[in-house]
């Protein structure tokens, strides 16, 4: 056949059939070597953003580009991508497109509803997710304490009094703590987070062989603020966390208050292969391990340990080395292997069992409102543009 036919029997233009035949190459194929990311690259940051944002935590054009930059940095091009970058990426993935994130107001959901709970259930059986690992699978939040915490309950009086005073601690300082479990039963070293501006030489005992792994930091109220939480995903998640084989993807279960979803943030969980699944908004006793299996053994081994520890003691203040001694024997005695693997099991997280989760109680039947996007908190009112996957 000739050329000509050929040509015509494809659609094809003669030229570039000739051109072919000759052995030129596509336009495509002619950028190549002046493109700032590989092929390899650009394909693993298209599959982070799709899964990213069928998870609900969409990124927007301006973080794609700053990871795109990042990424030629590291491949010898100190300026970055250029400003037309993402519309030939776009170009290239006509799979993903630009569409306005908008989230309804999460004080409109009513509670752990069963409709709200099957809608999260279905992004624990994405194809991509699914091949994470059981023990890849990792569930944070924060706890918060007081270095003193009364309790009422039952004690032996005299028959004629209504009530019996008990000697308790009086310190009210509020201590925040990172605690982090696997689906495996593995507990990440915590994370202390003092009120104040920096960490303080006379909050720690001289003895600190307890303390040899723990972090320490301070924030102005005393919470998990946007730096807290880089400084943990960096010096504690990720390095205790790394698989035998770094291809496998890992799964990070947190709240969805938005302490976490800062482009930095963001660029971590790229680089370092993990995915971002946030629990829907007020279903955390629910759905949410730590708080199923763990933190309620944990507050009250800490309350029995603190009165006992002040029942017998000559001065009912409690300090911080106090506080953390305490919630050092607390910590080991709840935050177990057996406890964390019984928070997934009894959130359905895993095995994953989602009938094991709609059997509970504390779900309701009142349907919530359909959401486009499960953004963090502090995306719930505003529109911006994100990048999604075309279905």
């Amino acid at each position: 056949m000739s050329v000509n036919k050929a040509a015509e029997a494809n659609g094809i233009n003669r030229s570039t059939l000739q051109g072919r035949i000759k052995g030129s190459t596509t336009p495509r194929e002619a950028q190549k070597p002046r493109q700032k990311l590989s092929d390899i690259q650009e394909k693993h940051l298209r599959d982070w953003i799709i899964i990213q944002a069928d998870l609900g935590c969409p990124v927007s054009h301006q973080q794609v580009r700053e990871f795109a930059s990042k990424i030629a940095v590291r491949n010898g091009f100190p300026e970055g991508v250029g400003k037309n970058w993402l519309q030939g990426f776009l170009g290239r993935n006509p799979d993903i497109r630009t569409l306005k994130g908008k989230k309804i107001d999460s004080d409109r959901y009513q509670g752990a509803s069963s409709e709200l709970i099957k809608a999260f259930f279905m992004l624990l059986m994405m194809p991509a997710i699914r091949l994470v690992k059981q023990g890849n699978r990792y569930n944070v939040d924060e706890v918060g304490m007081m270095e003193g915490i009364g309790m009422n309950g039952l004690f032996l009086g005299h028959q004629s009094k209504k009530s019996v005073l008990i000697r308790q601690p009086g310190s009210r300082a509020w201590i925040t703590i990172l605690e982090c479990i696997s689906a495996t039963g593995k507990v990440l070293r915590p994370t202390v987070i003092f009120k104040g501006k920096t960490v303080q030489q006379q909050h720690f005992p001289e003895d600190l062989d307890f303390l040899d792994d723990w972090e320490f930091a301070c924030s102005d109220k005393g919470w998990t603020s946007n730096k807290l939480a880089l400084v943990w995903l960096r010096k504690v998640f990720i390095p205790s966390t790394q698989p035998e084989n770094p291809k496998e993807p890992r799964l990070l279960i947190l709240d969805g208050h938005g302490s976490h979803v800062t482009e930095e943030f963001l660029w971590e969980c790229y680089d370092n292969n993990i995915y971002l699944l946030f629990l829907p908004a007020h279903a955390s006793h629910v759905l949410q391990p730590l708080d199923v299996a763990v933190f309620g053994p944990l507050k009250r081994a800490y309350r029995r340990l603190l009165l006992d520890l002040v029942s017998v003691a000559d001065d009912s203040h409690v300090g911080k080395i106090t506080f953390l001694y305490t919630y050092d024997k607390a910590r080991r005695e709840a935050i177990t292997k057996s406890n964390a693997i019984a928070g997934f099991k009894a959130t359905g997280l895993w095995p994953v069992n989602l009938a094991k989760v709609l059997m509970n109680p504390m779900v309701t039947e009142t349907p919530s409102p359909a959401v486009t996007a499960n953004l963090p908190a502090k995306e719930q009112h505003s529109v911006r543009h994100y990048v999604y996957s075309v279905h």
